[in-house]
């Protein structure tokens, strides 16, 4: 007898592969990484890397098994969705004025090369709060993940 995936399923595990997917790359831009953690040491940032790397191929594969309804891979990217909350809060809490420094330069390289009508203070508001906003929207869509795996409904599917 085969296994029957729901459409939900099938969608949360899309999901997983196309956002894993499009983050693996960013995993090996160890420049912004290190621009963007500037006060922190460099062995926690290397951590940073490390883990955003690690979690991007585990939730990419666990993406791949969840369409193949392993329950294995359901556990596994609940788990690892649980550490991308864990570990984005704090990243997000150790990095929040590194992240507004670098929000500034970017903002200031930009009015220099190209006149604009907003003010770099402006500029660099708007870049700090779309990194911030894009920081609440990964652990809000982690938290999303864990609630739906774990719904008996959902679970069910993967026996």
């Amino acid at each position: 007898m085969e296994k029957k995936r729901s459409v939900g399923v099938t969608i949360f595990a899309w999901l997983l592969i196309i956002i894993n997917g499009f983050n693996l790359p960013h995993s090996f831009d160890f420049h912004t990484s290190f621009e963007l953690h500037k006060s922190l040491n460099k062995g926690v940032i290397i951590t940073i890397i490390s883990y955003t790397l690690l979690s991007a191929v585990i939730g990419f594969i666990s993406g791949i098994g969840i369409l193949k309804l392993k329950e294995m891979m359901r556990r596994l990217a609940v788990a690892i969705n649980s550490l991308d909350i864990v570990f984005g809060i704090l990243v997000l809490f150790l990095s929040a004025n590194d992240i507004r420094q670098y929000a500034h330069s970017v903002a200031l390289a930009q009015a220099t090369n190209k006149p604009t009508i907003l003010s770099v203070d402006t500029l660099t508001n708007v870049g700090f709060y779309a990194a911030m906003s894009w920081y609440v929207f990964c652990i809000g869509l982690s938290l999303l993940l864990i609630f739906f795996f774990t719904r008996p409904k959902v679970k069910e599917q993967f026996k």
